[in-house]
């Protein structure tokens, strides 16, 4: 359902383009005005955010197709009134807004607050609300919530470029110089440099670690890097594993009791020490006993269609098990393929009359007033088109 929005005039918009050029020390002549008033003559009655930014840049790209000397100058009076216009179409949540801030005596709000106290605006800010750099304007936003201090992280953007991210990574390592550094160490010192490296890496650390300069390697630190592990077959280690435990294999195949599953865990693990430092038969007894163990259980069903993803995992589970931290495998194991296979199970459908713990409803935490008023509206109306048929 498209969302109707405040009326908005030609004259309304011709005042905003006077004030933004002359902020901006920008001359208006009489042709810029011809262009500027054709523009304006198709201004839709009553857009929604959406509408008005899909208009504005179709019919400036079509004017400016005679005048692409005008494009720079038209690029920076767009963005500036389109700020204020975003701005005109949300001003009663801006208003809450600050009276919630007044209200409480919060002097120096942080985006993720916006975030928190109305979704749906926040999202039209990272929207729409950019400044000259297209990062997101947050001065302009707080101006308008009549905030002096404020405080965010800046993100730099890296275009999704592999050597700028790394370059950026290594400049800020040199700057900082740690004795060690990880993905916790990197996110909190720089947000878009962890943000692109999930994005355009995918978190592929060995990756991101391989191209740093090789000083940094020993300093990297991460449980989710798999050590280089030299396989080999291992028969005799393999046998006195096998003898030592001959009377509680079974339990790597089937548990009948509490006391089979503590004797697995226990069995598990003098399989995994060897394992990990590379012994092939107890890597794969490991590995088929708990493939078995997994489709044996519905909670794993989510694994169903991904049999070689699923072998994968466990397989890097196996190496990546910390032995002098963690006693328990199996639970170890299950957290991890539950979490992993989450993308998997589709998105499930909820009603926006549903309510979080606290007992604010969907709605109120997603929608404005003024989208909440229209969709009971758009409600009531389907409710009357039913009656009368």
């Amino acid at each position: 359902m498209s969302r109707i929005g405040k009326a908005l005039s030609s004259d309304f918009v011709s005042r905003l383009i006077i004030e933004v050029a002359a902020k901006e020390g920008l001359a208006l002549d009489k042709r810029k005005w011809e262009i500027i008033n054709a523009i304006l003559s198709t201004l839709p009655p009553k857009p929604s955010p959406c509408h008005v930014a899909k208009w504005c840049n179709k019919k400036v790209k079509e004017k400016l197709v005679s005048f692409p000397g005008y494009r720079e100058e038209a690029n920076i009076i767009c963005r500036e009134v389109w700020k204020e216009i975003l701005y005109f179409l949300n001003e009663e949540e801006f208003k809450r807004l600050a009276t919630i801030l007044k209200e409480k005596k919060i002097s120096k709000p942080k985006p993720q607050w916006i975030r928190k106290n109305s979704y749906a605006l926040y999202l039209s800010i990272k929207r729409g609300f950019r400044n000259a750099e297209n990062e997101v304007d947050w001065k302009f936003v707080f101006d308008k919530l009549d905030i002096q201090k404020f405080s965010y992280r800046r993100l730099i953007y890296y275009r999704g470029n592999k050597n700028k991210i790394i370059k950026g990574l290594s400049d800020l390592l040199e700057k900082e110089n740690p004795p060690f550094f990880s993905p916790y160490w990197i996110e909190k010192h720089s947000g878009s440099l962890d943000k692109q490296i999930a994005t355009v890496f995918k978190d592929d650390w060995d990756e991101v670690v391989s191209r740093l300069d090789k000083k940094w390697h020993a300093k990297w630190r991460y449980k989710g890097t798999i050590k280089e592990v030299n396989f080999y077959k291992g028969t005799s280690e393999f046998r006195r594993l096998v003898k030592k435990h001959q009377h509680e294999l079974y339990t790597l195949y089937a548990c009948l009791s509490k006391e089979d599953k503590r004797k697995r865990n226990l069995v598990a693990l003098d399989f995994i020490a060897v394992a990990q430092e590379g012994n092939l038969l107890s890597l794969n007894l490991l590995l088929d006993s708990l493939q078995l163990t997994i489709w044996a259980e519905e909670d794993f069903n989510g694994w169903r269609d991904f049999t070689v993803e699923m072998r994968n995992k466990i397989e890097r589970s196996i190496f990546l098990f910390d032995l002098l931290k963690g006693d328990n495998f199996y639970n170890y194991l299950r957290r991890a393929l539950l979490t992993s296979c989450l993308p998997w199970q589709g998105i499930q459908a909820f009603s926006l009359d549903d309510r979080f713990d606290d007992g604010d409803a969907f709605s109120e935490r997603t929608l404005t007033h003024l989208q909440i008023e229209e969709v009971s509206n758009f409600i009531e109306n389907i409710k009357l088109v039913m009656i009368k048929a």
